[in-house]
């Protein structure tokens, strides 16, 4: 299984991107509300059971679309360089560890464009933020556009691309699992 995590701060185009991307390379979307607005139903946003719940499931959803060697899965992840480097890890080695292949891309864009495409209606779809105040918030305390350290990821300032144009760059950098 190739393993693609697209991850970013909250607004750049992650879900847009990962459906342009899985329309052309047949992979499927493994985006992080189906998780978040499972386990939110129930628990709190952000309390220790939902921080818990939520990266248990994604890790044994990734690790067992390995072990059924799906061609591929495009997992979407908000990460904060530091708190998030163990769970990126271990997203990463749920695949790895059963056969597959991960490649990590890291979209990135102006702030100020970040904050016009926070408040777009189609984040309403899964409950996503869409408050500028919270994302710059966020942004001042955490790393939120900065690359996971601990393995290359392929970096794309999306800020002037549609995101068919993202994808097509996406699919042409990906290397053939080894």
């Amino acid at each position: 299984m190739h393993l693609i995590i697209l991850y970013g701060a909250p607004g750049v185009g992650k879900l847009t991107v990962a459906r342009e991307l899985a329309a052309r390379t047949g992979f499927k979307v493994f985006h992080n509300h189906l998780t978040t607005d499972l386990v939110t139903s129930l628990f709190p946003f952000g309390s220790e059971p939902m921080v818990r719940l939520t990266s248990r499931y994604r890790i044994e959803m990734l690790a067992e679309a390995a072990k059924a060697d799906l061609p591929g899965v495009i997992h979407t992840l908000v990460y904060g360089k530091g708190p998030d480097d163990d769970f990126m890890q271990d997203l990463i080695d749920a695949a790895e560890d059963h056969g597959g292949h991960a490649t990590l891309v890291l979209l990135r864009c102006d702030p100020d464009i970040l904050m016009e495409r926070i408040v777009s209606e189609s984040r309403g779809e899964f409950g996503k933020l869409r408050t500028p105040e919270t994302l710059r918030r966020l942004l001042a305390e955490q790393s939120l556009m900065e690359p996971f350290p601990h393995r290359s990821s392929i970096v794309i300032d999306n800020t002037h691309m549609t995101p068919a144009d993202v994808a097509s760059l996406i699919a042409n950098e990906l290397a053939p699992c080894p």
